[in-house]
């Protein structure tokens, strides 16, 4: 005597093992896909800086010759938690500022160097699997170097400051390994002799080397 039931466990056995295994399957693959996703990286991008100081003296502004704008660089390196986030730390290299009196502030000069470590979080957004968005949140260990001299005063300073360092920026995969990056980069405003405010941003393009 057959018992139909019983025929009918046994395929409900077997579906449901092959339902364990698709399920296991897919958990391992999206697993491995974080992992995949997860490791060390190198970078490297040039471009385009601003140093701009909001000069104390207003004949000094309408009577010079300024150049705000240099090429610049940065150095960065860090570790990708997953397909998200990153933590990065940067060096970074703004070039120089420079200013010429002209008319009756002619022989005033101005110098202005900025460079600076910085650590900062990384968050990323993919548009399928290559094109992604991101955004930056970190702290920048600035130096400044800045000098300025005329017919009867001299002066120079180093000065390190704390400044909050902002970012936005896309990220296209060349391959598995090689991105190309375009982002742009904000670093507050600080002061020389605690009275000029001086603002600092850099955009730049580069690749992204991940190990």
């Amino acid at each position: 005597m057959k018992f139909p039931h019983i025929r009918c466990n046994k395929r409900f056995s077997k579906t449901l093992s092959l339902g364990v295994l698709c399920a296991v399957a897919a958990g391992s693959s999206v697993a491995a896909s974080e992992q995949d996703q997860s490791g060390w990286y190198l970078g490297t991008g040039i471009g385009y800086s601003t140093i701009s100081p909001k000069l104390d003296n207003p004949k000094l502004e309408q009577n010079s010759s300024q150049k705000k704008n240099n090429a610049g660089f940065k150095l960065y390196g860090g570790y990708q938690f997953n397909q998200n986030w990153a933590l990065e730390t940067q060096y970074i290299h703004l070039g120089k500022y420079k200013a010429d009196g002209t008319g009756p502030m002619k022989g005033i000069t101005a110098d202005i160097k900025v460079q600076g470590i910085a650590v900062n979080g990384v968050g990323s957004y993919y548009f399928g699997e290559d094109f992604s968005v991101f955004g930056k949140l970190g702290v920048m260990l600035s130096k400044m170097d800045s000098k300025s001299s005329g017919p009867r005063s001299r002066f120079s300073e180093k000065r390190i400051s704390t400044v909050p360092l902002l970012g936005v920026g896309v990220e296209y995969k060349l391959t598995p390994q090689l991105a190309l990056r375009a982002e742009y980069e904000y670093y507050g405003q600080q002061k020389i002799d605690n009275e000029v405010k001086v603002r600092t941003d850099m955009a730049t393009l580069g690749l992204r080397y991940r190990f």
